[in-house]
């Protein structure tokens, strides 16, 4: 009856925020997510049950740590100049110590965190959206006909309409010039910036 209830909390923790994800559409989601909570939370009542009484159960929740890593690493990629899936491998590393908290017979705990993580899930993202309308990170592509002296240009209008340079690169095809610029700041100054690129008789083309 014990093992029947953690397989039963494994899926029914694991599915609800794989639902989350899902719902989100990000790459580990309802079925990713509940396999790694149920996965974990078998591994860890199976390595319980090998272990005995004179053996070490961590060895293999070591093991499943190792894995997780592994399938975390896979959901993490770079896009646009900024690194995306972060969130989503934190919420697969997460699971599976959900999963093994609730194998190891530790309710409370695993509960608790559970908790906590469907409010970091759910209602920071929000907090987010809020802070997001007073800030923004971009990445701008923008061709000119000028040579290397539009790029202080450039930069020093970045920083005059309050927006800060991440970072920047140049490439040189035959006459133009294309500058890459990762800015982030308000979105007031971002539309300005845009305005000012649109208006610029040097600038071929730019987007965002």
């Amino acid at each position: 009856m014990d093992i029947a209830i953690k397989l039963f909390l494994s899926v029914l923790v694991g599915g609800i925020v794989g639902a989350e994800r899902e719902y989100r559409d990000k790459a580990a989601g309802f079925r990713t997510i509940l396999l790694i909570t149920l996965g974990a939370t078998v591994f860890t009542i199976i390595s319980k049950d090998l272990a005995g009484l004179n053996n070490d159960p961590g060895r293999i929740a070591a093991g499943i740590v190792t894995g997780i890593g592994f399938l975390g690493g896979g959901v993490i990629f770079k896009r646009n100049g900024s690194i995306q899936g972060i969130t989503t491998a934190a919420t697969i590393w997460l699971a599976a110590a959900l999963g093994m908290g609730i194998g190891a017979g530790e309710y409370a705990t695993s509960l608790a965190a559970f908790a906590i993580m469907m409010v970091v899930l759910v209602i920071l993202p929000k907090a987010e959206a809020l802070i997001g309308v007073q800030s923004e990170q971009l990445t701008y592509r923008i061709v000119t006909v000028s040579d290397q002296s539009k790029l202080g240009e450039l930069h020093q209008q970045f920083l005059a309409l309050g927006l800060k340079v991440r970072s920047f690169k140049e490439a040189k095809d035959h006459d133009r010039m294309i500058t890459f610029f990762n800015a982030g700041g308000p979105q007031v100054a971002h539309r300005a910036l845009m305005k000012a690129l649109y208006e610029d008789p040097e600038v071929v083309e730019f987007d965002t």
